[in-house]
C-alpha cells in the first residue's frame, strides 16, 4: 500500500557443512519470511528452527548435502510499495516445477 512502512527483505541460500547446526545471514533477522532445508519448508512453531540476532539454530545438524534458503526481512527502509521480485521470482520457479499443470502465476 503506497505511504505505508515497509521493510527490505533478503533472500540467501547455503550449504552448511556436515553436522552443523546454525546458519549466520549476514543481516539481522526482523522477521523469517520462509526456511528451506533440503527443499522442505521449515516451521519454527514445530521447532524445526529457533532464531537470534543474525543466526537461526536448527534442532537436527545437517548432512552436509542440504541446502537451506532463507527470505527475511531485514528493517524499515522507509514507505511505499514493497515486491520482492527476486523472492516472487523464485517461488514461481518453484511452484511451476512442483504443480507444472497449475494455474499461471498472476503478473505483478
Amino acid at each position: 500500500m503506497p505511504g505505508t512502512s515497509v521493510s527490505a527483505t533478503a533472500h540467501e541460500e547455503f550449504l552448511p557443512a556436515a553436522a552443523a547446526t546454525t546458519v549466520v545471514v549476514s543481516q539481522a533477522l526482523v522477521r523469517v519470511l520462509t526456511v528451506s532445508r533440503g527443499g522442505v519448508i521449515q516451521s519454527q512453531a514445530d521447532g524445526h528452527y529457533s532464531t537470534s540476532s543474525s543466526t537461526i539454530t536448527f534442532s537436527d545438524p545437517f548432512s552436509g548435502t542440504e541446502r537451506v534458503v532463507v527470505a527475511y526481512q531485514t528493517g524499515t527502509s522507509g514507505t511505499g510499495t514493497l515486491i520482492d521480485t527476486d523472492l516472487r521470482t523464485y517461488v514461481q520457479r518453484i511452484m511451476q516445477i512442483l504443480d507444472p499443470s497449475g494455474p499461471p502465476p498472476p503478473t505483478p
